[in-house]
């Protein structure tokens, strides 16, 4: 592990993220693994995380493929999107996933749909991104590895951290053992 930078801002109209976080991850063999978190404080006033299919063709990049995966955990599977970003000779596999109160979703209308429940049930809840990406020709190695990433028990957070992460298979995990 080389790199890291650390972006906090308070949201504003043009960008509603309460907090960003950004790390990068270098290997042995050099190859990059870059972590973002976007987290929005309160989801239900209406702001919403930017996803990847709409930030990055907003900096010039062309969505080439997008599709639905899963990341097994030993709690359950984690629900996300696998998507390919390319501008000019930087082709960029993403795995995205949301995490609204305890519940991860993998598309915006279901993330918008949790925070609606929550909403009407009388909570506000917090919003968090996930984005995991890398600089990689080989989407599916670029996403295995984001996988291995994700699971490696060496880098696995503390409770109250991944249970941020992860939502309610963390929770659930917590109970199980």
């Amino acid at each position: 592990m080389t790199t890291q930078r650390l972006i906090t801002r308070r949201g504003t109209l043009d960008a509603p993220h309460t907090e960003l976080l950004g790390r990068s991850y270098r290997d042995a063999r050099g190859r990059r693994l870059m972590v973002s978190l976007a987290y929005v404080e309160n989801s239900a006033r209406g702001t919403a995380v930017h996803r990847p299919e709409v930030c990055y063709p907003a900096q010039g990049f062309a969505v080439l493929e997008r599709g639905y995966a899963g990341i097994d955990l030993d709690a359950g599977r984690v629900p996300v999107v696998h998507a390919v970003m390319e501008r000019k000779s930087r082709r960029e596999p993403v795995t995205p996933w949301i995490v609204v109160g305890t519940a991860i979703e993998d598309s915006s209308w279901a993330a918008r749909w949790a925070q609606l429940l929550c909403t009407l049930s009388g909570t506000q809840p917090d919003a968090l991104l996930v984005g995991l990406s890398s600089i990689d020709n080989d989407a599916a190695r670029a996403f295995a590895e984001q996988d291995r990433f994700v699971r490696d028990p060496a880098l696995t957070p503390g409770m109250s951290l991944r249970a941020r992460l992860f939502g309610k298979l963390a929770l659930d995990a917590q109970q199980v053992h």
